[in-house]
């Protein structure tokens, strides 16, 4: 799926599960793309029904219109401060310029831009077999794929994608907004978030979108495909757990902050609370070593929330240091028992990690 891709954790991540759910969640993830327009970008595509090509007259209204909602909510919405693009959004947000001449204000500043850079990833290119779209700018329109298309014409794929860009969105917006480095996630229904700082079990319902792609919808230790519509007496449900339990961290000295998202996964019922649940039990090494890549691949999320997320909440510097970091953690366990499910098919293998 990847050409060019230099990142290795970016190849093991589309080469794991082959799919068009797979490409767009790394886009969406680790996508190199300036600012937020990649997430707005993201969401108008998706909306789209499915066809064979869209002008640009046909996405730009909805692109405009999701990152203007966001922009007026969270201005900081770019890395490199402010732009015509986001000078002409002020201007209209105050009154100053209608939304006709916004619109033209972006057609002459980002479109070309933010299309052929929406593929860009860890250091290359999505191979062109499973791009979303082409950019023909000469005719100023895309050709969508078959790839976009069954992603549109599904409700259930199409609904996942929606939510789970948006909750990234928001992460990232946080980050922006508090002009820190943060190992927070809100919860914009009830405003409750987790810091580096609290070592308490708090409310953390509001990390399920940000953490299911990352494990492609699945169950962390068995494996199953979770659903977040249903109701948490089934098996199925997505429970945030804390891989490490958090009553470990009374007992061994640590100086890690659990509740960071470094130790956050999500697992079915079954597995983290039913009859044969991991509840304060340590994790099978493979599944330790499989939350140490999840990590890696927070890491190499471009320039945004993650990274520094982890790096922060494990009291390191640089991605380099995950490994060692995690390694030595995990060493404070070999006299514990270990825990895995009857059933193990754990999505994110550990084979191929290096040390």
């Amino acid at each position: 799926m990847s050409s060019d891709i230099k990142k290795l954790q970016i190849k093991q991540f589309l080469t794991q599960e082959p799919g068009d759910l797979s490409v767009t969640r790394a886009i969406m993830l680790f996508g190199k793309n300036t600012a937020s327009y990649k997430f707005a970008l993201m969401d108008s595509l998706v909306k789209l029904k499915p066809t064979n090509s869209v002008s640009y007259d046909d996405i730009r209204d909805n692109f405009v219109s999701v990152f203007l909602e966001h922009y007026r909510d969270c201005p900081n919405q770019f890395t490199r401060g402010s732009t015509k693009f986001t000078e002409a959004c002020d201007k209209h947000l105050a009154g100053i310029l209608t939304w006709d001449e916004l619109i033209s204000v972006a057609e002459r500043n980002i479109y070309n831009n933010v299309f052929d850079a929406f593929h860009h990833l860890g250091g290359g290119s999505i191979s062109r077999e499973h791009i979303l779209f082409e950019h023909h700018p000469k005719e100023r329109r895309l050709v969508l794929t078959g790839a976009l298309n069954e992603i549109q014409s599904s409700p259930e794929l199409r609904d996942s994608i929606i939510s789970e860009n948006a909750a990234r969105w928001r992460v990232v917006e946080e980050a922006w907004r508090n002009s820190i480095s943060p190992s927070m996630i809100l919860d914009p229904e009830n405003g409750l978030f987790y810091t580096i700082v609290n070592r308490e079990r708090i409310n953390l319902r509001s990390a399920v979108k940000t953490l299911e792609p990352y494990q492609k919808g699945l169950c962390f230790y068995c494996g199953i495909k979770l659903r977040s519509e249903g109701g948490a007496e089934f098996r199925d449900y997505p429970d945030v757990d804390h891989c490490i339990p958090l009553s470990l961290f009374k007992v061994v000295p640590f100086a890690y902050n659990p509740n960071g998202v470094w130790n956050l996964v999500l697992a079915c019922r079954d597995c983290n609370r039913g009859p044969d649940g991991k509840f304060d039990k340590v994790p099978a090494r493979i599944f330790f070593e499989a939350l140490t890549k999840r990590n890696l691949y927070f890491a190499e999320e471009h320039k945004h929330s993650m990274r520094f997320s982890v790096l922060s909440s494990l009291g390191i510097n640089s991605t380099a240091q995950i490994l060692p970091a995690m390694q030595k953690l995990y060493k404070l366990f070999d006299s514990f028992e270990k825990w895995k499910p009857r059933e193990a098919h754990c999505e994110l293998k550990s084979g191929d990690l290096k040390g």
